[in-house]
Formats: structure tokens, C-alpha cells, sequence
């Protein structure tokens, strides 16, 4: 009977084969663990910065605010827009500044900024007051171009979160600026400023009648005018009931 010939082991191919597959695996993520353990702070992925199937995004909706059409002696109407920016105070502004989009063109809003406005310094909120440093692009309008254009930029700026009112400066120096009913300050500026410019407003109406009443009309005038009436005097004679109405005979000539 004849010896049968020792098998040969390989084993270095196959040892390398499953290091291979170990560290594959283990760059995947995080290895299953027979045991609770600590996950090391630099393998822990950021989970509040994570959404299945999204991903952060570093903007927001806000609204800007446009002027609608201006009606015939009126004064122009603000009108916000809603659009995906960062909710700051400075990001809010240049995309103000940048003017509108072809969609809010095509709706036949306005704006009365002038195009080359633009921040001396980064605006700075102190409690509910933002504070904006404006270079003398914004003297390029004025009148009622200059009061449209201040409450676009008073309405943006109090739709954000947690301000009230705006602090307008030009070169780091206060101003005194127009407000809707044609007066001047130089104190932060409120949509209590500009009421009639506030989207919300509405136009004044006549008061109805109260409950029960009846609303005055205009009736046609029913007045106859006088007429002259002639008398006629009656010359006929009428006799009374039961009267013989009188003869007249003549007299018989005596005889002879």
C-alpha cells in the first residue's frame, strides 16, 4: 500500500484574504459589540446635523419686503415674499439690496433701494434694535422714493425673529429720517411708522348703518310748481229748488 503525499496548508493567501475583509468592514463604520461600550468622541458622528435622506442646509424662509404698484395718488403698498436665506440680519439685507427675481418682476412688484446700497459695517442687534451702517447710497432717492425704500428695509428687518426696530446710521452718524405721515426722526425706526405702507392696512370705508336703520337715499323731487289759476265769474243764475224763475211780460196797451 502506498503512502499518500502530504497535503500542502495554504495558509498565507488565505490569512491575508480575511485581513482584508476585516479592515473593510471596519472602515464602514462602527463594529457590532457583544457588550455596551463608549464610542470615542472622534468616531461619534454628528447626529444633530444629520437627517436620513437630507442635508443641512445653512439657509432659511424670510420675508422680503416689495412695493406693489403705486394707485393713482396713494401711497404705495408693501408686499412680502417669501425666500430661502440665511435668517440674519446682514444676509436679509444684501439679498434685499440685490432686488427681485424674475417670478416677483413678473408679478409687478417694485423696489425703491437703490441698487448700489450696501453695509459700512456688519449690522449689531442690541436687544430688540438692529442697528444698520449705511454708506450715501441711500441718498440717491429721495422724497417718497427715500420713505418707500426706508420701510422696505424697517418691515424686512422686524420679520425677523426677535426684532422690533431698526437703528438707520450713514457713515456711523445718526440721520433724521422721514416717516409716513411726513415727519422726521432720528430714533429707531417701527412698522408703526410707515402704517400706511403695512400690507395688513385697510383702505377706509364708509361706516354702515346701524341695525335697523335705513340708509338715507336720494329721492326725485316730487315739488309741484305753482300754477295761476283765472276765475271765471258765473253769470248764470241758478233758481232754488221749488222757485218759480221770474218772467217779464209786457203791458197790454189800454182800451179805448
Amino acid at each position: 500500500m502506498s503512502a499518500r503525499a502530504p497535503r500542502r496548508r495554504v495558509v498565507g493567501p488565505v490569512l491575508g484574504l480575511v485581513v482584508a475583509i476585516a479592515a473593510l468592514v471596519a472602515g464602514c463604520g462602527l463594529q457590532n459589540d457583544d457588550a455596551p461600550r463608549d464610542i470615542e468622541a472622534a468616531d461619534a458622528p454628528n447626529l444633530a446635523q444629520q437627517t436620513p435622506g437630507t442635508q443641512a442646509s445653512s439657509g432659511g424662509s424670510v420675508r422680503l419686503y416689495f412695493l406693489d404698484q403705486q394707485s393713482s395718488g396713494q401711497p404705495s403698498r408693501l408686499h412680502p415674499t417669501a425666500r430661502e436665506v440665511a435668517p440674519s440680519p446682514k444676509a436679509v439685507f444684501e439679498a434685499l439690496v440685490a432686488g427681485l427675481t424674475v417670478t416677483e418682476q413678473s408679478s409687478r412688484l417694485r423696489t425703491a433701494i437703490p441698487s448700489g446700497l450696501r453695509l459700512v459695517t456688519d449690522p449689531v442687534q442690541t436687544g430688540a434694535i438692529v442697528t444698520l451702517d449705511l454708506d450715501e447710497s441711500i441718498f440717491l432717492v429721495s422724497g417718497v422714493p427715500l420713505v418707500d425704500s426706508i420701510a422696505q428695509i424697517v418691515f424686512t428687518m422686524s420679520a425677523l425673529p426677535r426684532v422690533e426696530g431698526v437703528q438707520l446710521l450713514v457713515n456711523g452718524q445718526r440721520q433724521e429720517w422721514p416717516t409716513g405721515d411726513g415727519s422726521g426722526t432720528s430714533d429707531p425706526l417701527t412698522e408703526f411708522d410707515y402704517p400706511e405702507r403695512n400690507p395688513t392696512s385697510q383702505p377706509d370705508y364708509p361706516s354702515a348703518p346701524a341695525p335697523g336703520t335705513v340708509a338715507p337715499t336720494s329721492e326725485p323731487d316730487t315739488t309741484t310748481a305753482p300754477t295761476t289759476t283765472t276765475s271765471v265769474p258765473d253769470t248764470t243764475s241758478v233758481p232754488a229748488a221749488g222757485a218759480t224763475a221770474p218772467t217779464t211780460t209786457a203791458d197790454a196797451p189800454p182800451s179805448s
